[in-house]
């Protein structure tokens, strides 16, 4: 089975990357934060041999090439969050069979998640892993699905209107557990036990600086 995980991610930039975040703890603290579970994920991603990793990075490639040189690293296209999810899949699925994607917004999802989600698509068209706020932390397709079109993204519609748009479409979905991000002080404070179980992350806690 020719398996790819696509991790979307940004250059880790004091006030580009989990401004919500910052706006509690400090722009720099947020950032330092970010780096730090985008490290884990990429860290226990490789591990893992049975899928190749793909980056599709927003904004400069340079942080990705300097600090994971072994990863095939691309740009996200133009426009909306849809409109780059849906082109990153219809990419990869030119060589692959199975493609999932993920964010690095979401400390509790480990491998069994994803692996769970390549599973799920020997039955399915579609995993999806729910998240608390109503959008969700991964989406795994064997086929270039285009159920993004009019999602109202960065809101609580974002999960409902993906699945009303994999239901006309016919589409047979798979949920994962449903899972929390972490976007605001509040979703830190909920993590506090992850961060300090980690040796890469609990160095900083307690968070405020």
């Amino acid at each position: 089975m020719n398996k790819k995980l696509i991790i979307f991610a940004k250059a880790p930039v004091p006030g580009k990357v989990k401004s919500r975040l910052g706006k509690s703890i400090g722009m720099e603290k947020a950032c330092d934060i970010y780096r730090a579970l985008l490290d884990c994920l990429i860290s226990t991603c490789q591990e893992e041999e049975s899928f190749k990793i793909v980056l599709y990075v927003a904004g400069s490639q340079d942080f990705f090439k300097k600090y994971y040189p072994k990863l095939k690293v691309k740009k996200q296209s133009e426009g909306d969050l849809g409109n780059r999810i849906h082109n990153a899949f219809k990419t990869e699925l030119n060589d692959s069979t199975q493609v999932a994607l993920i964010g690095s917004d979401c400390p509790l999802l480990s491998m069994d998640h994803i692996q769970e989600a390549y599973k799920n698509l020997t039955s399915a068209d579609l995993t999806i892993g729910p998240a608390k706020d109503g959008g969700y932390y991964l989406m795994a397709m064997n086929q270039a699905h285009q159920i993004f079109d009019g999602i109202t993204w960065s809101s609580e519609l974002v999960l409902k209107e993906t699945l009303a748009l994999a239901e006309q479409q016919n589409l047979n979905v798979e949920l994962l557990e449903t899972l929390s991000d972490l976007d605001t002080e509040a979703d830190l404070k909920r993590h506090q036990e992850f961060f300090l179980n980690s040796n890469k992350l609990s160095a900083l806690w307690p968070y405020p600086s």
